[in-house]
């Protein structure tokens, strides 16, 4: 996996990106803040073995996955810009506070989590289930955007009925307004 550094120019198509921080890795892939001079966005970085199919998979499915979200009207950050040759997806970024920390801090609005309901809803209306870990949604202002692109085929245990014992309200109570 190729890793940049702060200032590094990336070109995607015809934008040339520039990396302006290097953020927490997440498992199996490199995250960047990146800016094409007017915004600014998320660069993830996926490894590339030799064959690059791994790679080729992981973005195929992630684009898929993006574009059935997108078709039933999940709220999410966009994708911008693909790369699979490189392993890179470039996106929209958000600025906002993580569900999963507004939880810890006992200030998840019932507003946030009647919004993630209703992403819950869309996905399960259409057989499939989101990955309700509340880390997985960025809250800012008074919306909430589902950040991950993960979706599998609907399974009873796994709605968000189910899940939302274990991830949502396991720390506190969910603050009224």
């Amino acid at each position: 996996m190729v890793h940049y550094e702060k200032r590094d120019k990336i070109k995607i198509g015809k934008e040339e990106y520039t990396v302006l921080r290097v953020l927490r890795p997440r498992a199996g892939w490199d995250n960047y803040l990146v800016s094409d001079g007017k915004k600014q966005y998320l660069m993830n970085v996926f490894p590339v073995d030799e064959k690059k199919e791994l790679c080729e998979s992981i973005i195929d499915k992630k684009l898929s996955n993006y574009h059935k979200l997108k078709d039933i009207g999940i709220p999410m950050t966009e994708i911008v810009a693909s790369d699979k040759n490189a392993g890179i997806i470039i996106r929209e970024y958000k600025e906002g506070t993580p569900a999963s920390l507004l939880i810890l801090r006992s200030e998840l609005s019932a507003d946030y989590l009647n919004q993630v309901r209703d992403m819950a809803m869309l996905a399960e209306k259409n057989g499939y289930v989101l990955d309700y870990f509340p880390a997985e949604y960025i809250c800012d202002m008074d919306k909430c955007h589902y950040v991950k692109y993960e979706l599998e085929t609907y399974q009873d245990e796994k709605s968000f009925d189910n899940m939302v014992r274990k991830f949502w309200m396991s720390v506190s109570e969910v603050k009224e307004g």
